[in-house]
């Protein structure tokens, strides 16, 4: 885009991860072979490797483009595996890149909220008088994970028995699809 166009802060982060892996190739070539030239051995090491592509997740859930190309990287590989390891099995048995690609991404999302929050979470407790409410929060952060792992567990449970969830401990039987 427009150089002047505003980026989201997620892209501004991954614009620079490359140059800090090298940078701190080039500190430990200095510190540990004495290489003041960007041509140590760690550095050499990792121009080997390509191009370092970052990747960013925000406070808000949001992820970088590179994040989103992995996102979907990942659920093709899925669909495959599940493809090659179902032959000619039911088609309910089966998956598609776009229930694959919801999964990831809602289980990503979840994860990155729940790490940014905890990560705030710590932090206020630092904060005299405040610490009753920072443990409260945790508090809440530990019961959000909990309903988090729950809701994967139905999920679970509700693709490997092919019935739908009706409430806590109920299933359907049979065609509830």
């Amino acid at each position: 885009g427009n150089s002047g166009e505003r980026k989201r802060a997620v892209e501004r982060r991954v614009a620079v991860i490359g140059e800090e892996y090298e940078a701190t190739a080039r500190a430990g070539d200095e510190r540990y072979f004495g290489a003041v030239d960007g041509r140590g051995p760690i550095s050499r090491r990792l121009a080997t490797i390509g191009p370092i592509r970052g990747i960013a997740a925000g406070r808000f859930g949001e992820l970088s483009e590179t994040g989103h190309a992995l996102v979907v990287t990942m659920a093709q590989a899925r669909v495959k595996k599940v493809d090659l390891a179902l032959g000619r099995g039911e088609m309910e048995d089966k998956t598609n890149l776009a229930q694959e690609t919801s999964y990831i991404r809602r289980r990503l999302s979840q994860g990155v909220v729940v790490a940014f929050g905890q990560r705030l979470a710590g932090r206020m407790s630092q904060v005299g008088v405040n610490g009753a409410m920072a443990s409260s929060r945790r508090n809440g952060w530990s019961r959000e994970e909990e309903r988090a792992r729950l809701d994967r567990e139905s999920v679970w449970l509700e693709r490997v028995q092919g019935r739908s969830v009706v409430a806590r401990g109920r299933f359907w039987r049979g065609g509830g699809r």
